[in-house]
């Protein structure tokens, strides 16, 4: 058996120090593989790895007799008793906060770089654009998923419970179209308070134009309500709100990351775009749910098949 454990917990360290190298490669740029969407199949790969990688060593970490694991867990620190107070119960190990941390990091700074070279191209692949923010976006929902699991935390932390009947299914459409106000108001008061360009010039070269882009866009719009909103309003204000001890603190935490995270669009487009997170943030908290947020994001995002021009 020890040959075993030794094996299972050698390919986890390996899967879980080769896929983000790899994953960190690839997004930076070094890795140069857009050929044919490669690239899509490296970063799918090492994905893999890592989720790979962590569950080996998790179960590696429970065929250990009890003695040792009880050492390794209490180095490890991955298991936590169950609180009343869900404001003071982490969902995730910090380290692994802190490695979606780094990787929306390096996202955002890559997005950044590409955003001021493609504002100036002649030709932009949407098509492949739209892929590859779709595929980071669930692929770093799955992180966050498997964090929340190896913590032993129930995943409904995250994605909030199941819709149980039609009219809670129409309960949570209704608010998430009546939340759609909120980024126009967001949006009027911001310009008021700084006039200027308030066009989609800092993001033309990223929306939409042929039917096929707007097809692909549809579904990106929908993995940003899903996915965003899982990740900032799910994971990052629930683990935030848990280290700080204050609901308040985990909401305007997300909320500033949120705004970081679309660094690329320009200053004058974070600052209303994290208002708007902490906005999709009290509103998670007062519906104990993500579902309405999830609408409001998914829809507000699909409207922007109309805005380029």
């Amino acid at each position: 058996m020890a040959p075993q454990l030794a094996g299972a917990r050698g390919v986890g360290v390996y899967g879980c120090v080769l896929g983000p190298l790899t994953i960190g490669g690839v997004l930076v740029g070094h890795l140069r593989l857009d050929v044919h969407g490669f690239d899509l199949v490296v970063m799918g790969q090492a994905i893999w790895y890592v989720t790979v990688g962590a569950l080996l060593w998790r179960q590696a970490s429970k065929n250990v007799p009890g003695v040792v694991r009880s050492h390794i867990m209490s180095i490890d620190n991955t298991a936590e008793t169950p609180r009343e107070d869900d404001c003071n119960r982490r969902i995730a190990h910090p380290l692994h906060t802190i490695l979606i941390l780094a990787a929306l990091g390096v996202w955002a700074y890559v997005s950044k770089v590409r955003a001021e070279h493609l504002r100036e191209a002649a030709e932009v692949n949407r098509v492949f654009l739209y892929a590859r923010t779709m595929m980071f976006e669930w692929a770093m929902l799955g992180f966050a998923l498997l964090g929340v699991r190896l913590n032993g935390s129930p995943l409904g932390s995250v994605l909030g419970e199941r819709w149980r009947s039609v009219r809670e299914v129409a309960r949570d459409l209704g608010i998430g179209v009546v939340f759609l106000v909120v980024p126009v108001a967001i949006g009027g008061i911001f310009n008021a308070i700084w006039p200027g360009d308030s066009s989609n010039r800092a993001v033309q070269y990223f929306l939409p134009g042929s039917g096929a882009e707007k097809l692909l866009w549809l579904a990106l719009s929908v993995t940003a309500g899903i996915c965003e909103e899982a990740v900032y309003r799910g994971y990052f204000q629930r683990q935030f709100a848990a280290l700080a001890n204050s609901v308040a603190a985990g909401i305007v935490m997300q909320a500033v990351l949120f705004g970081a995270s679309h660094w690329y669009q320009g200053v004058r487009r974070t600052i209303p775009i994290a208002a708007l997170g902490a906005a999709l943030g009290l509103l998670a908290h007062w519906r104990k749910s993500l579902r309405p947020g999830m609408v409001a994001h998914g829809l507000q995002d699909a409207m922007a098949v109309f805005a380029r021009r």
